[in-house]
């Protein structure tokens, strides 16, 4: 009797679990949700960059310190700095004259009965307020990640939140012909420096070795020897000249920017197939624009002796633009979770602009063209 009950048991224990286990086995898979995810690549054209209010290049100080703690002097044609009869500690002349000096031109020496002077020149140029240099973009590529809730069973109307990323970087170069500014120091020597070829005195007493400088750079020999400038320059010893379209300014503009985009809108979907869809969408759109707006420019005096003004500065601006957009989508189902898409997007915001001191650069975002392809997934 024993026995035949605990068979029954082990019969009834066994139909038990076959029963559960075929209920697991033809139990409906997870109910899908109206949500979808998509993440896909993003490219952009169409953006034009207008660079303006260029070539502005400030007068640079003459004064710097060159070693120790007298500041000696540097011009775009020439220089006055210390030699070895200044004190060890490098703060002072011990006869206050120097023979370390140069300059590019015998016609920067001034000789008259009060004794030589030399001219000192530093350039820059005037902002060309009327050349404007356009480029367009080109490609800027980037990616994308959308969210999308559909309302209903047949799930054609949605709601669309959107997040995008681009990079983008353009430049230009050219040469402009801008107004120069010459500031001119006059530098009284305290001897007189022959350019003459001969060697002869002169009235104020003085006779030395002549000295015919052929460029910038060339040092005079020990024998020769002009007073050493004080610690910084007179005011009224300075006259700045400006000189219409003195200058050349060969420039190189460059803004490299990153997009941040936002949109937000409702989506259409019209089924073709069992396979194949469109889908529409329109909204508004929030774009945070960072750029680096760097310029190079390099300002040559036209027809004047000495090196070059050179400028190369890079400036950080970002600014909120706003706007809509409108896109239109093709999408395959590759199973009832996955589905690829490509499509193209039309977006119009504000436009950004940049600056960099007066230099500006316009990023015209009224025209925004993307094209679209990737993957959604629906869960």
């Amino acid at each position: 009797m024993r026995y035949r009950t605990l068979f029954l048991v082990l019969i009834a224990a066994s139909l038990t679990a076959g029963s559960l286990h075929a209920q697991n086995l033809f139990r409906p898979p997870p109910r899908l949700t109206n949500d979808t995810v998509t993440i896909g690549w993003r490219a952009m054209f169409g953006v034009d960059v207008t660079f303006s209010k260029l070539g502005g290049v400030s007068l640079q100080d003459p004064n710097y310190t060159s070693s120790g703690s007298y500041p000696g002097l540097n011009f775009n044609d020439g220089y006055i700095l210390r030699d070895n009869t200044f004190s060890a500690d490098g703060s002072k002349s011990l006869d206050g004259k120097t023979v370390n000096f140069s300059y590019a031109s015998a016609s920067q020496v001034i000789s008259d009965a009060s004794g030589t002077s030399i001219d000192y020149h530093s350039y820059g140029s005037v902002t060309n307020a009327t050349a404007l240099e356009t480029t367009d973009s080109g490609m800027a590529n980037g990616w994308e990640l959308q969210y999308i809730h559909y309302f209903g069973r047949k799930q054609r109307f949605g709601f669309l939140a959107g997040f995008s990323f681009n990079t983008f970087s353009t430049s230009q170069q050219n040469t402009l012909t801008n107004d120069l500014l010459e500031r001119t120091y006059n530098h009284r020597t305290g001897s007189r420096i022959y350019n003459t070829g001969t060697t002869t005195s002169n009235d104020a007493g003085y006779t030395g070795p002549i000295y015919r400088p052929e460029a910038v750079g060339t040092q005079v020999t020990p024998a020769t020897s002009i007073n050493i400038p004080e610690r910084s320059i007179d005011p009224s010893l300075l006259t700045t000249t400006p000189i219409p379209n003195g200058a050349e300014v060969d420039g190189d503009w460059e803004v490299n920017g990153s997009f941040y985009s936002f949109r937000i809108g409702p989506v259409y979907d019209l089924s073709l197939s069992k396979k194949f869809k469109m889908q529409v969408g329109a909204g508004l759109a929030s774009v945070f624009f960072s750029s680096d707006f760097q310029a190079k420019e390099i300002v040559t005096a036209i027809g004047k002796p000495g090196k070059p003004t050179t400028f190369n500065k890079t400036q950080r601006d970002s600014e909120w633009l706003v706007g809509g957009y409108v896109d239109a989508n093709a999408n395959y189902q590759i199973n009832e979770r996955m589905n690829f898409f490509s499509g193209m997007q039309f977006q119009s915001t504000s436009d950004y602009t940049g600056y960099n001191d007066a230099r500006e650069v316009k990023v015209n975002m009224a025209n925004e063209v993307y094209m679209r392809a990737g993957v959604g997934f629906r869960f």
